[in-house]
């Protein structure tokens, strides 16, 4: 998969990385846990739970996405 530079910040990102990691860094967003574990499961939960629709969403904007990295 194609990924870009951030000119900014120097780090190298993919072009699926927004849709993937938006729901879950609103969700995860100012919590704390106290091991790795709670934190695999939390992140699961969250994948679990979102939508069939959710995923084929993204999956149908991959090309658009990968074109403007």
């Amino acid at each position: 998969m194609p990924c870009a530079k951030n000119a900014q910040s120097g780090k190298m990102s993919y072009a699926a990385d927004y849709h993937l990691f938006r729901a879950l860094k609103q969700h995860l967003r100012g919590r704390e846990f106290d091991d790795r574990r709670q934190l695999e499961v939390e992140v699961s939960e969250i994948f679990s739970s979102q939508p069939s629709e959710y995923w084929r969403k993204g999956i149908e904007r991959l090309p658009e996405r990968m074109a403007g990295s």
